[in-house]
């Protein structure tokens, strides 16, 4: 847990000192164009590799893992 608060910390100090620098150099509206750009990045990322597991329990996730399915396969539940 410390890392990753150190970690959130260095992050978030290191954007705090190059925003404003940023939007001086691409004007206002453009941080938060960075932003929506990212948060399209990370929905196509969710889509493409997060696996549905609604209506999975954790004993046929951890039975999938150990049969070596593909993660995109881990909520298949066979019937």
């Amino acid at each position: 847990m410390m890392v990753t608060t150190m970690v959130n910390w260095t992050f978030a100090g290191l954007l705090m000192d190059n925003v404003l620098t940023f939007m001086q150099i691409h004007g206002n509206a453009s941080i938060f164009f960075l932003f929506s750009f990212f948060c399209v990045l990370a929905v196509v990322f969710v889509a493409a590799f997060v696996p549905e597991t609604k209506g999975v329990t954790l004993e046929q996730i951890e039975v999938n893992l150990r049969s070596g399915k593909k993660m995109r396969s881990l909520g298949d539940v066979p019937r």
